[in-house]
């Protein structure tokens, strides 16, 4: 077996364990929702640190897991340090985990920066395109088009809420820096970088890939609390834009954009909607 199989078959036990890790705490949230502070903050742990794993496993071949150097200084400035800042903080134990998170993002930011060549990349074949822009406008378009059938069965519209401009700004620019720290760094560098790689190196055609990663993807996210509509077409549709984009720009950052943007937009639509 040559290296780079090895490495594959590695990087796919790893993920392995994290998908079940991911399953047990489904099953704990389900039998014991009081739980669920708990074992949502073991599965963050857990995340970003098979993360920095696959990532150190991986150094030298990233390019094949839809990586470059800018999605290793998202991970690291925003979805770890910043997303230590979003963790719960209701005991001491929290905040010691809170501190470990915020110092392994500063030495990974120390090593990205000063040890730069530990990461190798090929950059005939990454093609170097952000995203940001595109990320924002299909995730906000097309999550306003799946969450108003749910915002107008639950509620009735009848005028247009009285907002405060600053207020809504400041509120969406939070939300998207949580959900950008929380969740769209974490699970698409996951999915759609590592698994995704994973099976293509595996030979696994795209469309195979593409249907395995977003089936994965789409049972990850499901919650005892979470409504039908959320989990049969929010969450179905979003998934396939998110592989659209990956697939167009062989990168996750553009994914990673709209992600955030996708689930920020449906926040304040919904909580447009209840005022």
């Amino acid at each position: 077996m040559g290296k780079s199989k090895a490495l594959n078959f590695i990087t796919i036990f790893i993920i392995c364990i994290e998908l079940l890790v991911i399953l047990l705490v489904k099953v704990a949230t389900y039998v014991s929702p009081s739980a669920r502070e708990l074992a949502l903050l073991v599965e963050n742990l857990t995340i970003l640190v098979v993360l920095f794993l696959l990532f150190w496993i991986n150094r030298n071949n990233l390019n094949k897991f839809n990586i470059n150097k800018w999605t290793i200084l998202i991970f690291i400035v925003v979805g770890g340090a910043g997303g230590a800042f979003f963790l719960p903080s209701s005991s001491n134990w929290f905040l010691v985990a809170c501190f470990a998170i915020i110092i392994l993002s500063i030495s990974g930011a120390y090593f990205f920066f000063y040890r730069s060549n530990l990461f190798r990349f090929d950059r005939t074949i990454n093609k170097e395109r952000n995203g940001i822009l595109p990320g924002i406008l299909f995730g906000a378009a097309l999550s306003i088009i799946v969450s108003i059938p749910e915002i107008i069965n639950q509620t009735e519209i009848s005028s247009i809420p009285k907002v405060n401009p600053i207020s809504l700004l400041l509120l969406a620019l939070s939300q998207f820096f949580n959900q950008l720290s929380t969740t769209a760094i974490p699970e698409e560098i996951f999915f759609r970088g590592f698994l995704w790689g994973s099976l293509m190196n595996f030979g696994w055609k795209v469309s195979r890939v593409v249907v395995f990663q977003g089936l994965l993807f789409w049972l990850a996210h499901y919650n005892y609390d979470i409504s039908p509509y959320r989990f049969l077409v929010t969450i179905p549709f979003g998934t396939l834009l998110l592989s659209f984009l990956t697939l167009r720009t062989s990168l996750v950052n553009t994914s990673i954009v709209a992600h955030a943007t996708y689930n920020t937009t449906e926040y304040l639509l919904i909580l447009l909607a209840e005022l």
